[in-house]
This record gives structure tokens, C-alpha cells and sequence, in this order.
């Protein structure tokens, strides 16, 4: 629960920072966005001390996958990444399957390369 998908890419003709949250897409999420339970904000906490009362109301699910995704592009430092220009640590291989039935990790020594023609792959 609050583990919303997203999205986050740069805009760097605007110079802006886009996130993107996927949004109502099964019958299950429209039951959840039919039980409107609201939460009050703290006004001073979301930078507009002139609001008060309902105006400060918000449903519970979109405070839960807020507080979701900011933690989650905070312990990825993403933020910083795109914002500060911090560097991204460099990726790592996890050699340890993620199946029931283990084997044992392969990896192909050739390298990726891109072709200049598109292709049509059948499924």
C-alpha cells in the first residue's frame, strides 16, 4: 500500500524537474479513490500559512504515496542527482538469483551494440 509507480525525468528546455505518478488504472483503485478519507496538513509544514481548515484537507492516499515517493527518490539520492548534480553511483551486478530454482548467474562477454534500423520484434 502507497508504493504509487512514478515516473521523474528533466526538462532541461523548461530547466524543470518532472514527476510523473501514475494515476487510477483498475477497479481496485477506483474503490480506493471512492473512500476519501481526508488528512489535514500542517500549513507552515507545506509552505502556505494562508490556508486553513478544508483547504488544507487531503486524501490519505495521496498523502501515504507522496511520503512513499519522496523517500523513496531521498534513499535513492536521485533528487540530488538531478537537482544538485551529484553523481550517481555507478551500478552493481547482484550475482545471487531471484528464483525459486537457482542457477547459476551467466553473463554474455559480448557487447551491446545499437543498430540504426529499427526493429519489429513478434511476440
Amino acid at each position: 500500500m502507497g508504493e504509487q509507480p512514478y515516473f521523474i525525468a528533466r526538462d532541461t528546455a523548461r530547466r524543470a524537474i518532472v514527476v510523473s505518478v501514475r494515476g487510477t488504472m483498475s477497479v481496485q483503485d477506483c474503490i480506493t479513490d471512492s473512500m476519501y478519507k481526508p488528512v489535514l496538513l500542517s500549513a507552515d509544514a507545506i509552505g502556505m500559512p494562508h490556508l486553513s481548515g478544508a483547504q488544507l484537507h487531503c486524501h490519505a492516499g495521496v498523502v501515504t504515496a507522496t511520503n512513499f515517493i519522496l523517500s523513496d527518490l531521498d534513499r535513492h539520492r536521485v533528487l540530488h542527482q538531478v537537482l544538485l548534480g551529484e553523481e550517481p553511483k555507478p551500478y552493481t551486478l547482484n550475482p545471487k538469483p531471484q528464483t525459486l530454482n537457482p542457477k547459476p548467474l551467466t553473463l554474455n562477454p559480448k557487447p551491446l551494440t545499437l543498430s540504426p534500423k529499427p526493429q519489429i520484434l513478434n511476440p
